[in-house]
């Protein structure tokens, strides 16, 4: 096994960890706009299911699969770099 050493290492400004992205400086705007971003998807995909004529509670089981669940994934996470 040959070990690899790496003299000057470079420093990244962020990394996706589990679908996070957390930024060198702890601000979670990278994070924030990548979450909007694919929330925005969605939302077009809402009024694209619902144009096809699906029912009011199903958009809203959908909205919460695919829109909620995102919102809320790592939210303590995000919430404690906020306050940090």
């Amino acid at each position: 096994m040959t070990l690899l050493i790496i003299d000057d290492p470079e420093r990244a400004a962020s990394v996706k960890l589990l679908g996070v992205v957390f930024q060198d400086n702890f601000k979670m705007d990278m994070h924030v706009n990548f979450i909007l971003s694919q929330c925005n998807q969605r939302l077009y995909l809402l009024k694209l299911l619902r144009s096809q004529g699906l029912y009011s509670f199903q958009l809203d089981q959908v909205s919460h699969a695919i829109i909620i669940s995102r919102l809320r994934y790592a939210q303590t996470c995000l919430v404690w770099f906020s306050l940090h």
